[in-house]
């Protein structure tokens, strides 16, 4: 068999030298033979010697790189566990069970106690890693949010799209019984400066009630969705991402069905999201969560971008609705006052038809001027500071119609007449849709 390029032949020779010659007898171990080179046994091609001090001659053939690290996780470690090196203590190993961590992760090999030295696979083939979910051959694996375990990253060995940050090496088996054979890399992948940060946001939006299913079912449009992962602030970029129709029936967390397993509960709002993975991959999902804590994620998404709320009313049906750009519009109207006809300030919720996250709304109103010149209606979001006052007019009978756009301050406004009208006069108004703080345009 060739040998190894590069390699060179190992000579191992005893310190001592004798200076005798060789004796009559040659069964017998003659000086000349003491000084021979050594022969290493057992091991294969590509192979390295360590240190073992399990083993009867106190070295091992291994395929990847060890070295000893002192456990500071505060437990015995066992085979397969995945720790980092400290970063605040000389050869150490720590606890650190943040998903997709940047550290530098070591393979327990050894079972020492906390504080007592052990040895780690750094970098090469080890086997049996600790694993927690599937994890097929070939997918690059992160550090996961189980202890001392990794798992899927998401992204294939030789795909087209790099591996994510947090990377710390990849399958070279399939998982099975929560272990899995890897190729551990000698450093985390890190950000670096080709990856994007940003802010999610949708350009062109123009989603509605799915048309054969309108009061359970949406249909996400956009030109264009750029989703960020709320761990490290990275985005993705989806052009044309197609109709995609979230069921608010599907039990979740599931592209295109709810980020919960159990039923929304009626009379709520509910937000709808465009969610991601690293190898483009682009669904929706939809939540009781708004931003900034966004959605449950279904397995393999890391990234989001919030498209808008929708009103999920009393009998649990999605309210008739456009979300176009950052705006959500309703289809008809929503009443939230009529005939009102107060001449002290009086407050009216917009809640049912506003949802707390709404950076403004807008207000269709109008009243019938009875009182002529006398005749004025304040509208306020702040208590006791004038916004807009509508009227006089000179004609008596004249009806006021407005439209006004009120910054979302508690889900509600305020109104009063100057004098007091007479009935039917009174003030209508109705929400016609908010904004949604979605970046849109």
């Amino acid at each position: 068999m060739a040998a190894l390029p590069g390699g060179t032949d190992v000579s191992v020779t005893h310190k001592f030298v004798s200076g005798k010659a060789d004796g009559p007898d040659p069964t017998l171990v003659q000086p000349s033979k003491w000084n021979q080179n050594e022969n290493l046994g057992a091991g294969a091609d590509g192979q390295k010697i360590v240190r073992d001090a399990g083993q009867t001659d106190g070295g091992s053939w291994v395929n990847y790189d060890p070295a000893s690290f002192t456990n500071s996780t505060g437990g015995t470690a066992a085979i397969g566990d995945v720790v980092a090196v400290s970063v605040a203590a000389d050869n150490a190993v720590v606890l650190d069970d943040t998903v997709s961590s940047f550290k530098k992760f070591v393979v327990a090999l050894q079972v020492p106690v906390n504080t007592a030295v052990g040895a780690y696979a750094y970098a090469g083939p080890v086997p049996g890693v600790k694993a927690q979910g599937a994890i097929a051959a070939g997918q690059y694996v992160r550090k996961s949010a189980t202890t001392k375990a990794i798992e899927d990253a998401g992204v294939a060995l030789g795909s087209a799209v790099a591996p994510p940050a947090g990377t710390i090496g990849f399958a070279t088996s399939a998982a099975a019984a929560g272990f899995v054979n890897i190729f551990l890399f000698p450093a985390t992948v890190a950000a670096t400066a080709t990856v994007l940060i940003g802010a999610y946001k949708s350009i062109g939006q123009k989603s509605t009630n799915n048309g054969a299913t309108p009061t359970t079912k949406f249909d996400l449009i956009a030109d264009q969705v750029v989703c960020r992962n709320p761990s490290d602030g990275s985005i993705l970029v989806k052009s044309a991402p197609g109709t995609l129709t979230v069921d608010f029936g599907a039990a979740g967390p599931a592209a295109l069905g709810r980020d919960v397993a159990g039923a929304f509960g009626a009379s709520r709002f509910l937000h709808l999201y465009w969610i991601m993975k690293t190898d483009g991959t682009i669904s929706a999902t939809v939540s009781e969560t708004a931003p900034l804590t966004g959605p449950a994620l279904p397995a393999g998404y890391t990234h989001w971008a919030y498209a808008g709320a929708v009103r999920w009313n009393a009998s649990s049906n999605i309210i008739p609705c456009y979300i176009v750009g950052a705006w959500t519009f309703y289809t008809a109207e929503q009443s939230v006052v009529s005939d009102g006809r107060s001449t002290t300030e009086a407050t009216v919720s917009c809640s049912t038809f506003v949802p707390p996250n709404a950076q403004s709304f807008k207000l269709h109103g109008s009243h019938v001027d009875r009182s002529g010149t006398t005749q004025r209606v304040k509208i306020r979001f702040i208590t006791t500071i004038e916004f807009r006052v509508i009227g006089p007019t000179l004609d008596v009978s004249a009806t006021h119609s407005w439209e006004l756009e009120l910054p979302q301050v508690s889900q509600q406004f305020f109104y009063l007449f100057v004098a007091d009208p007479t009935a039917g006069g009174g003030l209508y108004a109705s929400v016609a849709g908010f904004k949604n703080p979605n970046g849109g345009e």
